[in-house]
Protein backbone atom coordinates (compact mmCIF):
# COMPACT_ATOMS: atom_id res chain seq x y z
CA UNK A 1 0.00 0.00 0.00
CA UNK A 2 1.22 3.77 -0.62
CA UNK A 3 -0.09 6.10 1.77
CA UNK A 4 -0.01 9.40 0.40
CA UNK A 5 -2.45 10.80 3.35
CA UNK A 6 -5.21 13.18 3.26
CA UNK A 7 -5.65 15.59 0.49
CA UNK A 8 -6.42 18.73 2.22
CA UNK A 9 -8.98 21.17 0.71
CA UNK A 10 -9.97 17.90 -1.64
CA UNK A 11 -11.93 16.16 1.26
CA UNK A 12 -10.33 13.07 -0.68
CA UNK A 13 -6.98 10.81 0.68
CA UNK A 14 -4.07 10.02 -2.15
CA UNK A 15 -3.81 5.99 -1.79
CA UNK A 16 -2.88 3.13 -4.13
CA UNK A 17 -3.52 -0.38 -2.95
CA UNK A 18 -2.60 -4.00 -4.06
CA UNK A 19 -4.30 -7.22 -3.21
CA UNK A 20 -3.30 -10.89 -4.39
CA UNK A 21 -3.89 -14.41 -3.40
CA UNK A 22 -1.42 -17.35 -4.86
CA UNK A 23 0.67 -20.00 -3.89
CA UNK A 24 4.19 -19.31 -2.53
CA UNK A 25 7.37 -21.56 -3.42
CA UNK A 26 10.58 -21.11 -2.43
CA UNK A 27 13.67 -21.51 -4.91
CA UNK A 28 16.25 -24.16 -4.41
CA UNK A 29 17.66 -24.30 -7.55
CA UNK A 30 21.06 -21.66 -7.15
CA UNK A 31 20.93 -20.26 -10.95
CA UNK A 32 17.72 -19.24 -9.99
CA UNK A 33 18.91 -18.06 -7.53
CA UNK A 34 21.31 -15.88 -8.64
CA UNK A 35 18.97 -14.63 -11.89
CA UNK A 36 16.72 -13.46 -9.37
CA UNK A 37 19.54 -11.57 -7.32
CA UNK A 38 20.66 -10.07 -10.48
CA UNK A 39 17.37 -9.01 -11.69
CA UNK A 40 16.91 -7.08 -8.14
CA UNK A 41 20.52 -5.53 -8.24
CA UNK A 42 20.34 -4.58 -12.26
CA UNK A 43 16.76 -2.96 -11.19
CA UNK A 44 17.83 -0.75 -8.33
CA UNK A 45 21.62 -0.19 -7.99
CA UNK A 46 22.98 2.58 -10.03
CA UNK A 47 26.46 0.64 -10.51
CA UNK A 48 25.35 -2.92 -10.09
CA UNK A 49 28.90 -4.91 -11.12
CA UNK A 50 30.32 -4.07 -7.78
CA UNK A 51 27.40 -5.28 -5.65
CA UNK A 52 26.86 -7.81 -7.94
CA UNK A 53 30.68 -9.04 -7.35
CA UNK A 54 30.07 -7.99 -3.49
CA UNK A 55 26.93 -10.59 -3.13
CA UNK A 56 26.41 -12.99 -5.30
CA UNK A 57 28.82 -15.85 -4.45
CA UNK A 58 28.59 -19.99 -3.45
CA UNK A 59 28.09 -19.30 0.13
CA UNK A 60 25.42 -16.29 -0.47
CA UNK A 61 22.97 -18.68 -2.74
CA UNK A 62 23.19 -21.26 -0.34
CA UNK A 63 22.22 -19.23 2.26
CA UNK A 64 19.75 -16.78 1.09
CA UNK A 65 15.71 -17.60 0.72
CA UNK A 66 14.02 -16.66 -2.07
CA UNK A 67 10.82 -17.37 -3.03
CA UNK A 68 8.29 -16.96 -6.05
CA UNK A 69 4.48 -16.65 -6.19
CA UNK A 70 2.04 -18.19 -8.36
CA UNK A 71 -0.61 -15.07 -8.29
CA UNK A 72 -4.16 -16.59 -8.83
CA UNK A 73 -6.14 -13.55 -8.09
CA UNK A 74 -4.68 -9.84 -8.35
CA UNK A 75 -7.34 -6.62 -7.36
CA UNK A 76 -6.03 -3.23 -7.10
CA UNK A 77 -7.15 0.34 -6.56
CA UNK A 78 -6.38 4.28 -5.47
CA UNK A 79 -7.18 7.09 -4.34
CA UNK A 80 -6.75 10.62 -5.05
CA UNK A 81 -3.99 11.71 -7.48
CA UNK A 82 -0.67 9.41 -7.56
CA UNK A 83 2.05 11.28 -8.79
Amino acid sequence: MEDGGYLKGECDYKYRTVHFKGNFQFIEDLIEKRRALELMIDKFEEEPEPVRVKFINEKALKNVNIGRIQIENITGKQGGIIN
